[in-house]
């Protein structure tokens, strides 16, 4: 597996601190990490893994992983407080896709233990690219495929979209202003309100924000109100990055 162990290397020295695998494997050794999924592969997949071409870090893990059996597949672990049911929910949402002709992965495994936390895998799409949202032909394409899939689960199960989305039952909802964030890189409490409210101040905002219709407090074509505020941004040398609503009504 020297490909997996050079990726997620590579990951791990941009982004020493490494919360999320620190959450999901319990460790930020590349080998340690390689392993345990190359044992979860060979566990929930029947197959061990030859060759990676993908990882990538933000909520979760992803790996695009070759297998010794050719398949290509994608895993994507995520850390051990996401709710059970809330991902089984996102599964069935992909296979209601998949059935229906969209171009969406198929789920091969039901969420399953990987060090810390839970993984799935799914098929990977080897077709087609990330859209550009920034062209309106694009934006077209992307509002379609988001309407057919919500005519789609409508027919079939009216609940499933919103038990795909429920986060109540997460341990991550917790009182106060804040959940507890939906990723170890986001860090609320190294700021409190103070900071926020300073940041939202029309004076301390960016130019292009200032000329942004999201930065109005009633704005926008879908109907989003309130305050832009910037997160805390963990293991980054800028210090902050990131942007969120601290309200939000669509």
């Amino acid at each position: 597996m020297p490909a997996l162990v050079d990726l997620v290397s590579s990951q791990l020295a941009v982004h020493p601190e490494a919360p999320v695998e620190r959450i999901v494997f319990g460790s930020v050794d590349a080998a340690d990490i390689a392993s345990s999924l190359n044992e979860w592969s060979q566990d929930v997949l029947g197959s061990k893994i030859v060759g990676s071409w993908l990882w990538a870090v933000s909520v979760g893990c992803v790996a695009g992983l070759k297998l010794s059996n050719g398949r290509r597949v994608v895993v994507k672990a995520y850390a051990p407080d996401r709710d059970l049911a809330r991902l089984e929910a996102v599964l069935a949402v992909q296979r209601a896709a998949v059935e229906a002709g969209l171009p969406a992965a198929r789920p091969l495994t039901v969420p399953t233990r990987l060090g810390l936390g839970w993984a799935v895998a799914e098929e990977s799409l080897n077709v087609g690219r990330p859209p550009d949202m920034r062209r309106p032909e694009e934006r077209l394409v992307a509002a379609y495929g988001w309407t057919r899939l919500v005519e789609i689960l409508s027919r079939e199960d009216p609940t499933l979209f919103g038990r795909a989305l429920d986060t109540r039952g997460s341990a991550r909802v917790v009182d106060g202003l804040y959940p507890l964030p939906h990723s170890p890189l986001f860090d609320f409490e190294a700021t409190g309100d103070l900071f926020f409210a300073e940041v939202a101040r029309p004076d301390q905002q960016h130019p292009w924000l200032r000329s942004s219709a999201c930065c109005e407090d009633r704005v926008g074509i879908a109907g989003v109100s309130g305050p832009w505020r910037a997160v805390p941004w963990r293991g980054f040398a800028s210090g902050w990055s990131g942007r969120e609503w601290s309200s939000g009504k669509l």
